[in-house]
C-alpha cells in the first residue's frame, strides 16, 4: 500500500459502484476468513458449532490464531500451514479496517482512504508520535488495490481451508 499523505478535503460516502462494491466484497471475505478461522478453535476445542458459539467468545484474528497454536500444542498436532499465517492475516487485516472503517476523499478525480484511528510512527527525528486523528494520512486508492486487497484475503481463506485439513487430520491419527 502507497505512503501515507497529507489531503485536507471533505470526506465522502459517494463512492463510484465499483470501489462501493469491492469494500463490500473485501468486508464479506473477511468476515468469512474470521469465521473458518474461528471454526477450527472449535475443532481443536472438539465442540459443535452452536457449542462453540456459546463457550468460545469472538476474539481478534490475531487472538483466535494464538488460540489455534496452543490448542493444536495441547494435542500434539505440529501446523505446517500455520507457517506465516499470523503476520500476512495482520496486514491483510490492517487494510481491511483501513478501507472498511477509514475515511473517503476524493481529489481531482482520485480516490484517497484516509485512517484516523491510532498513532504515526515517530518522525526521523525521533520526536514522539502523534495520534492520527490530529493529523491523519491518506492513502491513493484505486480498484486494482482494492481488488488486491480482496484476491489477499482469498488466499488466506484458501490457507485456512488447508489449516483445518490440516487439524483434522492429525487429530484422525493421533486418537
Amino acid at each position: 500500500m502507497r505512503v501515507a499523505q497529507k489531503v485536507a478535503k471533505p470526506a465522502s460516502y459517494h463512492l463510484p459502484q465499483g470501489f462501493s462494491r469491492e469494500i463490500g466484497r473485501i468486508v464479506v471475505h473477511w468476515a468469512f476468513l474470521e469465521h473458518y478461522v474461528q471454526r477450527i478453535v472449535w475443532l481443536l476445542l472438539k465442540v459443535d458449532a452452536k457449542r462453540g458459539r456459546v463457550a468460545v467468545r469472538d476474539a481478534s484474528m490475531e487472538r483466535r490464531i494464538e488460540m489455534i497454536v496452543d490448542l493444536a500444542g495441547i494435542e500434539g498436532i505440529k501446523l505446517e500451514t500455520l507457517d506465516k499465517f499470523p503476520s500476512q492475516t495482520k496486514e491483510a487485516g490492517r487494510r481491511r479496517n483501513l478501507v472498511a472503517h477509514g475515511l473517503w476523499l476524493e481529489v481531482d478525480g482520485s480516490w484517497y482512504v484516509q485512517d484516523i484511528t491510532g498513532v504515526h510512527p515517530q518522525d526521523i527525528k525521533g520526536l514522539l508520535s502523534h495520534k492520527r486523528r490530529i493529523e491523519p494520512g491518506s492513502k491513493k486508492m484505486d480498484m486494482e488495490t482494492l481488488r488486491g486487497i480482496t484476491a489477499e484475503i482469498e488466499q488466506l481463506i484458501n490457507r485456512a481451508r488447508l489449516l483445518q485439513q490440516e487439524v483434522s487430520r492429525e487429530r484422525s491419527t493421533s486418537r
